[in-house]
């Protein structure tokens, strides 16, 4: 693949450069940052919820039973815990409260931001503020929902649940058209073979083995998002490298995207 859509399948669901050393990064960043704003938003179907200085929604897990923790490695790769540096204070804005707001130790060094005694997480698929990719979704060890300003959890599934992409002649026919457009196939193979990036031959519904540890599903949604950025998610064994050049974030669109994977589900 001339570099176009390489490794772009490498993985939820994915979708996200946050993983590995964007995590170490980001935790770098945060304790130049002597002060962490826990805010809220509107998002339709869900109400108004917290949010993070950038308006990304912030998740709580279930499996922390609401007092520890308990996300790390792996699941700390995907669902980045909002830190506290050294000497930091946290601060509300909107219809966040301020006497909600704690900290707990982060098992891999420093500490996490709570919410009445929720610990605190961002989801790399949410790549942009209002997006609430991971509400209800049982990932990585449990679900993951979004919090309330009154420290309430919200069960309540987000808007609607993508439709599946359709496989018909005309989907498959443009998502071959758009593959070679991009030149997917010189780092994709479409039987099976290796290649700089993985086969698309049985990609789709498949397990994937992410960097660091963990699998997900190569489900539609999953496929889109990572098409569409593929910063989102990568796979083991393949150079994240790759992928972060080949293709920019908004080069593909999502009607593109979903041809794609309509090509990709009708290799099997």
């Amino acid at each position: 693949m001339s570099r176009k859509l390489a490794l772009v399948l490498l993985s939820p669901v994915a979708a996200i450069g946050l993983l590995g050393a964007t995590e170490a990064a980001a935790r770098r960043a945060a304790a130049t940052d002597k002060t962490v704003l826990i805010k809220t938003r509107n998002v339709p179907k869900l109400g108004t919820i917290l949010v993070d200085s950038n308006g990304r929604t912030l998740y709580m897990f279930v499996p922390d039973k609401h007092k520890r923790v308990t996300c790390k490695g792996t699941c700390a790769v995907v669902w980045p815990p909002v830190m506290l540096p050294h000497g930091a204070r946290i601060k509300t804005a909107g219809k966040a409260k301020a006497s909600l707001t704690g900290s707990d130790r982060d098992p891999a060094g420093g500490r996490v931001v709570t919410y009445d005694h929720w610990p605190l997480y961002r989801y790399v698929a949410d790549t942009r503020p209002g997006q609430v990719k991971g509400q209800a979704l049982n990932l990585n060890g449990g679900l993951w929902y979004v919090l309330a300003p009154s420290g309430k959890v919200i069960r309540t599934k987000a808007a609607s649940t993508p439709k599946a992409v359709p496989v018909t002649a005309a989907t498959i026919a443009a998502g071959k058209k758009y593959a070679e457009q991009y030149s997917c196939t010189g780092c994709h193979s479409i039987n099976g073979t290796k290649s700089t990036g993985p086969t698309w031959r049985g990609l789709a519904g498949s397990t994937v083995h992410l960097i660091g540890g963990g699998t997900t599903k190569a489900t539609d949604s999953y496929l889109v998002s990572v098409i569409t950025d593929p910063s989102n998610l990568r796979v083991a064994a393949f150079d994240p490298g790759v992928m972060q050049e080949a293709v920019p974030v908004g080069e593909v669109s999502d009607a593109q995207a979903r041809d794609i994977v309509a090509y990709i589900k009708s290799l099997k």
